[in-house]
């Protein structure tokens, strides 16, 4: 599971379905005589601040629903321009790789990783594991129990 070409998240295209979450980098830049760039992390409340124009909320939408959001606003305040809009950095997502991994543990990956691309972080699984048998939990509800009040 050794990997020696590391793969380059922000050499793909942003997929359309990609819901934009609190510290990605959405990057506008505005084609007209003079290009301009504008470079927007998105905040802990899901907004991004535009200069002369305020707080836009982004985050929990998709990519494409941003872009057409974005495009709108860019174009009222600049209208002789073509904004184009990307993403300049992707938020990290705390992985937690446990069982038959061969080095176990909790794990910062871009949003975008893929499950092998996981599985190589963590050196593969153990001769033991199989990957046949791989659980994806994504959201975690913890119930607290009081022992004492049994």
């Amino acid at each position: 599971f050794d990997n020696y070409n590391k793969p380059d998240i922000m050499s793909v295209p942003t997929p359309q379905w990609y819901k934009i979450s609190p510290n990605d980098t959405i990057l506008v830049t505005l084609i007209e005589a003079k290009a301009k760039e504008f470079s927007f992390k998105v905040k802990k409340d899901g907004n991004i601040i535009i200069p002369s124009f305020g707080k836009v909320k982004v985050a929990g939408i998709t990519f494409e629903q941003v872009s057409k959001k974005l495009e709108y606003i860019f174009k009222k305040n600049y209208p002789n321009s073509k904004p184009i809009i990307e993403i300049g950095e992707y938020s990290a997502i705390q992985v937690a790789i446990t069982g038959e991994a061969k080095i176990p543990g909790i794990y910062n990956l871009s949003s975008l990783t893929t499950l092998k691309e996981a599985l190589v972080q963590c050196k593969g699984i153990k001769d033991s594991g199989s990957v046949r048998d791989i659980k994806i939990i994504r959201k975690i509800i913890y119930h607290l129990n009081n022992l004492l009040s049994y």
